[in-house]
C-alpha cells in the first residue's frame, strides 16, 4: 500500500481497521513514510509543535487584542 502512488479510501479504511486507527491517521503515517528515509523510525510519534505557553498569534495581533479587550470590556 505504501508503495502505491495513490491510496484510495477503501485501502486506507482496511488498513485503519487492521491497525485500530482512523483513516486520517493512516494517511498521516503514509505521508511520514514517504517523506522519511524508509525506516520504521519514520513512523514513530513526533513531539508536538505547539501547546502551553506558546503564542499562536503574532505579538502585534496579541497587543491589539489585549488593547481592545482592555478598552471595551475592562473599563469601569
Amino acid at each position: 500500500m505504501a508503495a502505491d502512488s495513490r491510496v484510495g479510501w477503501a485501502a486506507a479504511d482496511a488498513a485503519a481497521a487492521g491497525l485500530g486507527l482512523s483513516r486520517r491517521q493512516v494517511y498521516v503515517l503514509l505521508r511520514r513514510w514517504r517523506a522519511g528515509e524508509g525506516v520504521v523510525s519514520d513512523l514513530l510519534p513526533r513531539r508536538s509543535s505547539g501547546g502551553r505557553r506558546i503564542g499562536r498569534v503574532l505579538a502585534a495581533v496579541e497587543t491589539v487584542m489585549a488593547e481592545v479587550i482592555r478598552s471595551r470590556y475592562l473599563d469601569r
